[in-house]
């Protein structure tokens, strides 16, 4: 007999915590000092550099939050640009909307002392503008150590619209296969490029004029006002190659750069043989290069990195990690970079077995090792990554000390934790993750997994395929782990994101609401009661050709109706649950169908109206006591 694991104990929130925490909750707090007995500046607050920054985080995750950002961020950062009352050395604006001048403010309020800058998915910024600012005000940030970018206006290059593209990903999941057999089909609305084209300019007559602006911006690039910086992220995502060449803008952004010891390079196409990172031979000590194609081409270059520790050639998908000599890549790989000790070649060929034309070696080389390319290490990894590379995970000897796959549970908790910002590998470990903990038995580490598959699902929440498998993960894995309320709160809120993010996805929404059925109904979902409601009556709507999912949510319904007073029967009538609930009724009635349905349906329509006039009053308003007499005869 196994029982539950118990979760993580509670911790008591700091003072600073919960102070952060209600500013954000109404960040007009940050104009005014009315009734305050901290310093101000002009009448309004000024905080020290440990409180400012715990109060921007605060505020940073309402602008981040999916789908409705709470705040919005241009009004928030407004505040933080007089960095005498609100400093900061850590700049993260990723997700933010900004703009040119309130970024420039931003950067020159900061200057002595901002150590990080992070731009990555940054919406509003033009470039030109926050150069000319910059120069003009003769910005230097000595300190910055990390820099992270994953579009480049403040390179020169011009911001175009984006055409947002969807992963398939891998199957879908589903969960609770013994209760429907019914399957998923996707399907992705395609973009009619056509009639985009037709009204824009492909070229013009200042097209010449403009690229050589913009070759002029990069020849005195913005890492010129940085060059101490040690970790950079360049994600390729984003970039227009008809901008410069990828190699050449790659080589004169870093150029400035001459402490440059982390270097992240993820999402890049055609890079060729990278040699835009030789001149960092013998510095760089981490590599990154997930989901780069056709790194083969590269592997000269990458092998003169002989300062090495860090390596990563890891892939979303295993069609752009081919290589066409895997075992002689690796060989060469580790032999070259002899100070390697962390290693990731998921999603790839690199863990073949040898073959006549592809045996860099005779003998059984330094270690043992049932993958072939790495029996000439001088020494065991700390980490390899394997996941996605065929059975390599499941080998008896592998030369590491920690290693993604699908092997066992600890091989994929620990790809949950290292994969969560990758979604093409991520979508997979989810999957994995499914089979294990519905199949699997004896397993020890459902509260670790839970808190993973939460970060996951909050992480990627407008990734349809993760979504479905996160929740099917969560279907199994929440039976096994004694919640404690914070955790319950996070779960039940991750699921109506999920809901709220795909309704169309009927895998998903069913997903979901199979999962709240576990759950405590009305008292664990009455801090979030009038959401659930609403999304549980959409789902009657939207998807009342699915018995499943009526049975589920017409349940769901009836539960948070049973023990809840007259003022939260009235916020379920209010979103149109009645009126649902007699749609599904008639339809019934109409097909002569008595089932549970129905029979369930009537009880919620019973507790609903029960000593509540105005439910009452919607009732008799949508015909009920009329289709009640006829479900009666």
């Amino acid at each position: 007999m196994t029982f539950p694991e118990v979760d993580v104990p509670l911790t008591a929130p700091s003072l600073l915590a919960l102070s952060a925490g209600a500013i954000a909750e109404n960040p007009s707090l940050l104009g005014s000092s009315d009734g305050c007995s901290i310093s101000t500046k002009g009448g309004r607050p000024c905080l020290p550099l440990e409180a400012s920054t715990s109060v921007f985080d605060a505020l940073r995750q309402r602008w981040s939050d999916v789908p409705l950002p709470t705040i919005n961020s241009l009004d928030v950062l407004e505040d933080f640009a007089d960095g005498d009352r609100l400093p900061l050395d850590d700049l993260n604006l990723s997700h933010a909307a900004i703009t040119d001048t309130l970024l420039a403010r931003l950067v020159k309020t900061n200057e002595t002392r901002l150590i990080s800058l992070d731009l990555t998915d940054t919406q509003g910024l033009a470039g030109p503008e926050f150069n000319d600012i910059i120069e003009a005000e003769n910005v230097h940030l000595d300190k910055l150590k990390t820099l992270a970018l994953s579009s480049y206006e403040l390179f020169g290059q011009v911001p175009s619209p984006m055409v947002k593209s969807v992963s398939m990903g891998t199957l879908p999941v589903k969960v609770a296969d013994d209760l429907a057999a019914a399957g998923l089909d996707l399907e992705t609305d395609l973009i009619d490029l056509q009639s985009i084209s037709d009204s824009i300019s492909i070229a013009s007559s200042d097209s010449g004029a403009r690229m050589t602006e913009r070759r002029n911006n990069l020849d005195r690039p913005f890492t010129q006002r940085c060059p101490n910086v040690e970790s950079m992220t360049l994600l390729g995502k984003n970039y227009r190659e008809d901008f410069i060449a990828p190699n050449e803008f790659i080589l004169k952004a870093l150029a400035p750069l001459r402490q440059l010891r982390l270097l992240d390079l993820s999402y890049w196409q055609r890079i060729e043989d990278l040699r835009s990172l030789r001149p960092f031979s013998s510095t760089l000590t981490a590599v990154i290069l997930y989901d780069v194609p056709d790194l083969y081409q590269a592997l000269d270059t990458i092998c003169e990195l002989t300062s090495l520790r860090f390596l990563d050639l890891s892939q979303g998908q295993r069609d752009t990690g081919t290589y066409p000599r895997p075992v002689t890549a690796l060989h060469k790989l580790v032999t070259s970079l002899k100070n390697l000790d962390h290693l990731d070649i998921s999603s790839t060929n690199l863990a073949s077995q040898p073959s006549h034309y592809d045996r860099p070696f005779k003998g059984l080389g330094n270690l043992r090792s049932d993958i072939f390319g790495l029996r000439c290490l001088e020494h065991r990894l700390k980490f390899l990554g394997l996941f996605n590379c065929d059975n390599a995970s499941h080998f008896a000897e592998i030369p590491a000390d920690q290693i993604t796959g699908d092997a066992n549970e600890a091989q994929i908790i620990l790809s949950l934790q290292v994969y969560q910002k990758r979604p093409g590998l991520l979508q997979i470990v989810l999957n994995e993750s499914y089979q294990l903990y519905r199949f699997g038995s004896n397993q020890k580490c459902h509260r670790e997994a839970l808190h993973l598959v939460l970060s996951a699902m909050r992480t990627h929440l407008s990734d349809s395929t993760l979504q479905i498998a996160g929740s099917a993960s969560l279907f199994y894995i929440i039976r096994q782990v004694t919640m404690n309320r914070v955790t319950k709160r996070n779960v039940v809120t991750a699921l109506l994101n999920g809901m709220d993010a795909h309704m169309e996805e009927q895998v998903m929404v069913r997903n979901c609401c199979l999962s709240l059925c576990q759950f405590e109904i009305p008292q664990e979902i009455l801090f979030d009661y009038n959401r659930v409601a609403r999304l549980l009556v959409v789902v009657l709507r939207h998807h009342s050709a699915d018995h499943l999912t009526q049975r589920i949510v017409v349940f769901l319904l009836n539960s948070m109706a049973c023990h809840v007073e007259g003022e939260q029967k009235v916020q379920v009538g209010n979103i149109g649950a009645i009126e649902a609930i007699l749609d599904q009724i008639r339809r019934k009635h109409a097909a002569s169908i008595c089932d549970d349905v129905m029979e369930v349906g009537w009880s919620f329509l019973w507790n609903i109206t029960d000593e509540t006039p105005l439910n009452c009053q919607r009732f008799l308003r949508s015909d009920g006591l009329q289709l009640f007499h006829q479900c009666y005869q």
